[in-house]
């Protein structure tokens, strides 16, 4: 009778533990930022996301702001519901409405002759940073 002396190579139940333990303190700390969605909370960085959904669906988009500040980017074939919505941290405190062209060109449509600063059609940005009379 032969005795096999081969050592077999292998992880411990110990080396395990410590590996899942380290991957599950990872997966904990990445986790809700993959899951909670972004906040945008500035007006430009909003006007920035809806001009490259128009972009990158090739359709006519139109972001919608409330006097209350929150906000919503549609598009004809999402029909009645918002591809993107959330709230302005500093609502400006009148309607408006931005339609993007799908080669993100900008027209602005405002219910108030508040607006000091106009919209570069180009760019989709604002030329100052406060954008209200006050």
């Amino acid at each position: 009778m032969q005795v096999l002396t081969r050592k077999h190579r292998a992880f411990t139940l110990i080396e395990m533990v410590v590996v899942l333990a380290v991957m599950g303190i990872a997966l904990a700390v990445v986790a809700p930022s993959m899951i909670l969605p972004r906040r945008t909370t500035d007006i430009g960085t909003v006007v920035a996301d809806a001009r490259n959904a128009a972009l990158r669906r090739s359709e006519l988009v139109t972001l919608a702001i409330a006097p209350d500040g929150k906000w919503s980017i549609y598009s004809a074939r999402s029909g009645s519901a918002p591809l993107l919505s959330g709230r302005l941290n500093q609502p400006d405190g009148f309607l408006l409405r931005i339609d993007i062209s799908p080669l993100g060109l900008c027209t602005m449509i405002v219910s108030s002759m508040a607006v000091r600063d106009t919209l570069d059609p180009l760019t989709c940005a604002f030329n100052n940073a406060s954008r209200v009379a006050r």
